[in-house]
């Protein structure tokens, strides 16, 4: 048991590191609520208020840490924190390259809810058929780590159409851009899209903003080729790829292969296309960029940017199994925003202990009950079983590494 006690206090001290890096110029009664809840939700390894009360087992009644939680959830959406959250982020990206965001949109389902404030429609991707029901789309980016790649979630938010005064999806992903630009110096930075990006309102945002970025361009994308117009993906074809970039994707060695040309789109910008072939596929992905191409090299890095945006969507999955993401009880858009906030925070603090490669880290791999072994593309499973061990051999929560004033007894006066 002695042994278990030296490694909670190690990973106690190790959360508390990298916590207070967003937290540290906050009053004691925020800071407090940052620590309970986080600590709660990757001991609970869940968002249910109600769990993490149960996980942080205080000497109150687990009603009124729901409470006390629940109070400081309704307060105004944190920008304080989130500020917070990506200084932290920053601080465990490259520093002499570019610091890759992949920017995308999830829906989260919750197709019985009746009570949830402002409930819009998504499409149910756990469903069969794709079925259309109630939920709330998310406007996510996500940095990845300097070295092991991982995804540190920096800005979620939900919202829904329903609610009066709402804009358009992509007034969130802009906000979103321009959080990020506000933190970073010019030329920083890519920003990774999807096809469903291939906008110019997007083109010329992140560009207006100094940064650099890389789209997936639509299949009906046209150029102008000297005077006349042309198809993006059918001047590409005339090109064959030369360049052969072996990388890793979701686990699997493939091999692409990949060539670049200068372009002139509709409204007179002028980028580089990528066009990379991935298997015997006769129809090139292409990808728009305003990233330099002088080398070989140069285009490898663009498609590597890519094909790193996956783990955007592999952090959604991991939310959704790891902390049961969609099942979130607070019914406000505030509270729930604030709510994802604090889980951001937790899987940062992952993605921190991982790209620390610590003896700790290695030895809570080493705990936990993962079937892969140690070249899994991905290590937030294995992680969080590992800490769930750990933390299972642990009454309370993480109070006795706050530093918390306690009142002194009021000394009782007698007659005699």
């Amino acid at each position: 048991m002695s042994n278990f006690s030296k490694l909670i206090d190690r990973f106690d001290r190790l959360f508390m590191y990298y916590l207070e890096k967003a937290i540290s110029t906050f009053d004691k009664p925020t800071r407090k609520f940052y620590i309970d809840t986080i600590y709660g939700m990757l001991k609970g390894q869940s968002i249910i208020l109600s769990d993490i009360a149960h996980s942080l087992n205080e000497k109150i009644t687990p009603k009124k840490t729901i409470e006390r939680i629940s109070r400081f959830l309704s307060r105004e959406y944190d920008l304080d924190f989130r500020n917070g959250l990506l200084s932290l982020a920053i601080s465990m990206m490259p520093k002499n390259e570019l610091k890759v965001f992949s920017v995308d949109d999830t829906d989260v389902s919750k197709p019985y809810g009746k009570c949830f404030e402002s409930l819009g429609k998504v499409r149910d991707a756990s469903s069969i058929d794709g079925a259309i029901g109630n939920g709330y789309r998310v406007s996510c980016i996500t940095a990845l780590t300097a070295s092991s790649k991982h995804p540190m979630p920096i800005y979620d938010v939900f919202h829904s159409e329903t609610k009066p005064g709402y804009l358009s999806a992509n007034a969130y992903t802009f906000e979103g851009i321009e959080f990020v630009c506000s933190r970073i110096g010019k030329w920083e930075s890519v920003f990774v899209f999807d096809r469903g990006y291939d906008d110019y309102k997007v083109i010329d945002f992140v560009a207006s903003h100094l940064q650099y970025f890389v789209i997936r361009a639509r299949k009906n994308r046209k150029i102008v080729v000297k005077t006349r117009k042309a198809g993006l993906i059918s001047e590409g074809k005339r090109k064959k790829g030369k360049i052969l970039i072996p990388f890793t994707y979701k686990g699997s060695k493939l091999v692409a292969k990949a060539s670049h040309l200068r372009v002139r789109l509709l409204d007179g910008g002028e980028y580089f296309a990528v066009y990379c072939y991935l298997g015997e596929s006769s129809e090139p992905m292409t990808l728009l960029t305003n990233r330099p191409i002088n080398s070989k090299s140069d285009v490898v890095s663009v498609v590597m940017n890519y094909v790193s945006r996956w783990k955007i969507e592999e952090q959604f999955r991991f939310k959704k199994c790891g902390f049961n993401f969609e099942d979130f009880r607070v019914r406000s858009l505030n509270r729930i925003n604030n709510l994802t906030m604090c889980l951001d925070a937790a899987i940062t603090i992952m993605s921190c202990l991982i790209e620390g490669n610590s003896e700790l880290y290695k030895r809570l791999i080493s705990m936990s009950k993962h079937l892969k072994g140690d070249d899994a593309y991905i290590k937030f499973y294995q992680l969080l079983s590992g800490i769930k061990t750990l933390l299972g051999h642990k009454e309370m929560g993480i109070k006795s590494k706050q530093q918390i004033e306690h009142r002194k007894k009021a000394r009782q006066l007698t007659l005699f």
